[in-house]
């Protein structure tokens, strides 16, 4: 699964893309949308355990609920037409979101059709990292000559280490796409200086290596 830090920049890809109203609490609200699935580690009855280790709250009925409650309180507020749309749109998608990342982690299968249908999908490859927490030493060899050197007590803890990857690749992976869309709402396609278009490419490379780091580790 994604954590928290991809979901939210996720959110903030979302948002800049077409960032017309510059509402920070929008933002935040974003962010919430694309993390709610996520609802399953902390409420007990919508916990994995309870419905045969399949996270429900990772279903398209689930993950678009609070964005079409949102797209009902936006129309209440007196928000209409192209606003409405525009902010109905990145709701959606924001809520979708979750569901596009952990899918393209490709380790835990999804009910995306709950509770129309139990089936699970999963992805035959992944391309963002997965919080896979094997001990450090176990994978990688010159883990055991380094610290066979150095006090026991400095060994890291491995599901720390294996986060501290996962959360660094997602920020390599996603923080281009931030900036690319902050750039291209901001002009017209064809109006980007040479200077411009430069620096979206070595971003595109960065966040392209980065996918391909995290394509390369194990499941």
């Amino acid at each position: 699964m994604s954590s928290p830090v991809g979901h939210s920049l996720a959110a903030a890809i979302i948002y800049f893309s077409r960032n017309k109203f510059n509402s920070k609490l929008w933002l935040v609200w974003l962010v919430v949308l694309a993390s709610i699935p996520d609802l399953d580690y902390v409420v007990p009855f919508l916990n994995r355990a309870n419905y045969y280790n399949a996270r429900v709250t990772h279903s398209f009925g689930f993950s678009l609920l609070l964005p079409l409650c949102t797209i009902f309180g936006l129309f209440l507020a007196g928000n209409r037409g192209k606003t409405l749309r525009i902010l109905g749109l990145q709701a959606i998608a924001a809520g979708l979101s979750h569901l596009v990342l952990d899918l393209f982690v490709g380790v835990t299968p999804l009910p995306l059709f709950f509770p129309f249908n139990s089936h699970l999908f999963k992805l035959p490859f992944g391309i963002l990292p997965s919080s896979w927490t094997p001990e450090p030493k176990q994978y990688f060899p010159w883990f055991q000559q380094l610290f066979q050197i150095l006090p026991s007590s400095w060994m890291p803890n491995s599901k720390t280490y294996f986060l501290c990857r996962q959360i660094l690749i997602e920020l390599g992976i996603l923080l281009p796409w931030i900036w690319m869309s902050r750039v291209c709402a901001r002009n017209r396609i064809e109006s980007l200086r040479d200077r411009a278009i430069l620096k979206i490419t070595l971003s595109l490379l960065i966040s392209l290596a980065c996918t391909i780091w995290a394509w390369s580790l194990p499941r």
